[in-house]
């Protein structure tokens, strides 16, 4: 397993650890939670995050929380089908640009550096 492999597989645990989801964000109080509120004593039973700060400031993070549970799964799924694609191509023996399958190889270092933020 490569570098980038294992840390896609961390980020793939974290998101598979959370909550189930869909997660959901209260537009007046700016809380995201799992599953949608029933009442106010299941909502805080099920709460994920409260935001505060400037109404607009607030609404954003909601937003962004609320969506990371059905984004990162699809952004993982994303990843893993251009990377198959790409080892597919490697792998082919009919195509004979050696240069640039090798190229392609090198890229995951740059992906693993954008995916720890460098």
């Amino acid at each position: 397993m490569t570098a980038i492999d294992r840390k896609l597989a961390e980020i793939a645990g974290r998101a598979d650890a959370a909550a189930s989801g869909p997660w959901v964000k209260d537009e007046m109080k700016f809380v995201v939670s799992d599953p949608p509120r029933i009442s106010v004593e299941d909502f805080q039973a099920y709460e994920i995050a409260s935001m505060i700060g400037p109404t607009d400031y607030a609404r954003a993070n909601a937003t962004f929380i609320a969506h990371a549970r059905t984004d990162v799964p699809a952004l993982l799924r994303l990843v893993a089908v251009l990377r198959e694609q790409r080892n597919s191509w490697i792998a082919d023996p009919s195509t004979s640009d050696r240069a640039e399958k090798e190229s392609i190889k090198l890229a995951d270092a740059a992906a693993l550096a954008a995916l720890e933020g460098e």
